[in-house]
Formats: structure tokens, C-alpha cells, sequence
């Protein structure tokens, strides 16, 4: 099975990863093609976006694709990782033209083949995190709070020297 036959899904851009990584092996395209072929793609593809932004940034994945389709096993590597994803043996994928994105800069940066490990953590959407939970209030903060809350106008002037007085004796404390 090649990359172009596997399934990659319906997505146009799934589509042009595959003519890409193709085109580049066979000597068709050069990484400094990378611009005006998705320049042609996003005018093609209303869902391409279009944007200077998205332009500059889609060129670059486009450029490492064709950088791994000249590679003599960028070919192999790229339906070896398609055929991962759509095997279901690599959880939480993500899109195929993400996940060959990945490969192909995993590829270039290690400078070396791959182990059917790093090709499937590329392939892969990072877990989601845990939201971060929200620090415990120091005494000052919990005081200030306090007093704010059934302050007056003279009792905030109060409440401004109080805090400064505190924050005085903190910087003493840590610097004594």
C-alpha cells in the first residue's frame, strides 16, 4: 500500500501532503517551491485559509514535506507512519497532514531513521494538561481582601498603611 492509497481521510490538505512527499521523491519539486504550491492550494480551497499568516506558516510544513520526500526513505517513512495512524496503532492521531508534518521535522532534526516510538509520539496530539490550580492567598492578600471588603475612605488610607508597613517587614525579614 503507498500513501496515496491509504486512507488518509477526505481533507484536501491530507491529499496535498501525499502529492508533495510523492512529487518531492520524484525530483518533480524543490523545498523553495513550498510557498507557491500552497499559495495555489489556499486559492483552490475555500477551508485552505489564506491569510498572510497561515500562508507563511503552511509554506514552512509544505517545505519540510518536500525536504523529507528527497530524503532516499522519506517515501517509505511516510506511508510506514500513514499506515500507523490508520491501523489505529497510534492513540489520539492527529490529522494526517499534522501527523506527516511531524515526522518529517522529527526526521530532519534527528538525523537518523526513526523507531516505531518516536514515529507514533509524532503522529500523536499531546495529551491535554491539567488545568493549573489557582495558588493558595498569603496572609497579606487575605487580609487586604478582608479589610477591603467593609472599608471606608479613611479606613482604606488605614488599610494602605497597614499594607505597606507589611510589605516593609517582608522585604526586612527576606533580605536580613
Amino acid at each position: 500500500m503507498t500513501l496515496a492509497q491509504s486512507s488518509l481521510g477526505t481533507t484536501a490538505l491530507a491529499k496535498l501532503a501525499t502529492c508533495v512527499v510523492e512529487a518531492a521523491r520524484d525530483g518533480l519539486i524543490r523545498p523553495k517551491d513550498a510557498t507557491s504550491i500552497f499559495e495555489s492550494y489556499a486559492t483552490a480551497s475555500k477551508k485552505a485559509g489564506g491569510t498572510p499568516g497561515s500562508i507563511k506558516t503552511n509554506s514552512s510544513k509544505i517545505r519540510k514535506l518536500i525536504e523529507l520526500g528527497c530524503m532516499p526513505e522519506g517515501k517509505q517513512l511516510a506511508d510506514d507512519a500513514m499506515r500507523m495512524r490508520d491501523r489505529g496503532e497510534v492513540e489520539n492521531p492527529k490529522s494526517a497532514f499534522e501527523g506527516l508534518v511531524n515526522i518529517a521535522r522529527l526526521r530532519l532534526k534527528e538525523k537518523r531513521k526513526l523507531s516505531e516510538d518516536e514515529i507514533k509520539m509524532a503522529l500523536a496530539k499531546a495529551p491535554k494538561r491539567e488545568r493549573a490550580k489557582p495558588a493558595p492567598k498569603g496572609d497579606v492578600v487575605a487580609e487586604f481582601e478582608r479589610l477591603v471588603a467593609a472599608a471606608t475612605e479613611v479606613e482604606l488610607s488605614v488599610i494602605r498603611d497597614r499594607l505597606n508597613e507589611r510589605i516593609h517587614q517582608s522585604k526586612a525579614e527576606t533580605t536580613g
